[in-house]
């Protein structure tokens, strides 16, 4: 996913945003001892939604990478 590319929500078809900007990464981290330790890195990115699921205007949210559908052929030039 690169800025300015055209998204959807996975699970809610229909609401279209652009990516305005990458966040810093979200990691967690789970110790399990005497297991290693492991890391989950979350992906975050500002998205400009044209219209809200709970909204009628416009509305900037950060959301997580795994939740969104990149629309490969409607990016922005």
């Amino acid at each position: 996913m690169n800025i300015g590319q055209l998204v959807e929500y996975k699970d809610m078809l229909g609401f279209k945003g652009i990516l305005l900007a990458k966040l810093p990464s979200d990691v967690t981290t789970y110790a399990d001892p005497p297991r290693q330790l492991e890391l989950e890195f979350r992906e975050k990115w500002k998205v400009l939604w044209f219209k809200h699921p709970f909204e009628n205007k416009p509305f900037v949210e950060e959301v997580l990478q795994h939740s969104l559908k990149g629309l490969e052929n409607e990016t922005r030039n």
